[in-house]
């Protein structure tokens, strides 16, 4: 059955899509509670910006969707600085290796270093962003000696803080440079970008815990979802885990599907109180099986800033959507050439943009209000991409 929206009163309620310039930054303000979905790429300029553009120091809910750079890296700028929040979402999949990333790192990237090296592959988006059939938990091997619990998680946390020696695990001069220079250029790629990824999970896990919020986990899965909090933010492609995962991917397996966009999650803040309901997409492709509840006047993030490497979350759109009326699409992003793609902008409803291609317009955060007719924006102009 259709969910057909009827808003007679509406509530203060906005949405902004911060300009972060190059990646995602989303905030939501519904119901007396406040939301940030991702941070964008930069650690340095987020905090300031955010309290700039969205007027506020502190958020009940902030969440990281994957581990990409331009969607974390300002979720770490965020916990480092002076902003506060109550809780913070991770996704689950970094648990299953967050303790030997804590307590072992240097044997956690010697062992990352091995596996790249021992790699079949010329294309680092081959491995990076398709992840191989045999990548799934349920392939993972079972690790009979692990402590299911997040208290081990936070136990390494507390021991990883203490021993400044292992915070600079990852600088480029400790690292035998032999070894790098024998490896490929792709791989080389490869190995500096999972080392970066390996830093990101781990500060970012210090971080959250070192600022006394609620740490909740959610682990991507194509079938089923549960947790969040019903009518407020609701996980679309996840499970919320209450304990670690008992599979055990390998240290490159675990960096790979971290950064995968086909795993990163998805939220739906539902209608209620007469204020249309946002889809949050994150870099998804929206190709698991859970129900999406489409509704009128909805406001949807873009699928990997309107990318056509995502088509099919469009042609997902089309064949359930149709019926509904008056849905409006938000893309964030920088310049680029192949961005947004042609499903993207093939769209009939309106559509708008952080940056659009054209090289005249300027960057802008894009502010929704409600109103008798969904989310409105008076400052924001529709897309002029070409």
């Amino acid at each position: 059955m259709k969910n057909q929206i009827h808003i007679h009163q509406t509530e203060n309620a906005r949405f902004i899509s911060i300009d972060v310039g190059q990646g995602d930054s989303f905030y939501l303000e519904k119901n007396n509670i406040s939301i940030l979905v991702d941070g964008g790429k930069s650690e340095v300029y987020f905090p300031e910006h955010f309290k700039k553009v969205v007027n506020k120091e502190h958020v009940d809910i902030l969440v990281c969707t994957h581990n990409d750079a331009d969607h974390a890296q300002g979720i770490l700028g965020f916990l480092r600085s002076s902003l506060t929040c109550k809780e913070v979402w991770l996704p689950g999949s970094w648990t299953t290796r967050l303790t030997d990333l804590l307590l072992h790192p240097d044997e956690f990237i010697f062992t990352l270093y091995n596996d790249i090296a021992s790699l079949e592959t010329t294309s680092v988006e081959d491995i990076i962003t398709n992840p191989t059939k045999e990548d799934t938990p349920q392939n993972f091997r079972l690790d009979d000696n692990y402590n299911n619990s997040f208290e081990c998680i936070y136990d390494a946390i507390e021991h990883a803080s203490s021993n400044e020696d292992s915070i600079s695990w990852t600088d480029f001069f400790i690292f035998p440079t032999y070894l790098i220079y024998h490896l490929e250029p792709h791989k080389k790629e490869m190995f500096f970008d999972a080392l970066n990824s390996a830093k990101r999970i781990r500060n970012i896990a210090i971080a959250a815990y070192h600022k006394g919020v609620t740490i909740r986990w959610f682990e991507y899965n194509k079938e089923y979802c549960s947790g969040g909090n019903p009518g407020i933010l609701e996980p679309i492609n996840s499970k919320e885990i209450v304990s670690i995962p008992p599979y055990k991917p390998s240290v490159f397996e675990y960096i790979n599907l971290s950064k995968s966009n086909k795993e990163s999650l998805v939220f739906l803040s539902p209608f209620i109180n007469n204020v249309p309901a946002v889809l949050f997409s994150a870099d998804s492709d929206f190709s698991f099986s859970q129900t999406i509840k489409w509704s009128d006047k909805m406001l949807i993030t873009a699928p990997h800033h309107g990318s056509e490497s995502n088509r099919n979350a469009y042609k997902r759109y089309y064949a359930e959507a149709q019926e509904f009326k008056n849905i409006k699409w938000i893309r964030s992003d920088g310049k680029f050439k192949k961005r947004p793609g042609k499903s993207y902008l093939s769209l009939n409803d309106d559509r708008y943009c952080t940056q659009c291609r054209n090289e005249k317009t300027a960057k802008n955060p894009a502010v929704f209000s409600v109103e008798v007719d969904g989310w409105i924006t008076k400052r924001t102009t529709t897309c002029t991409c070409i």
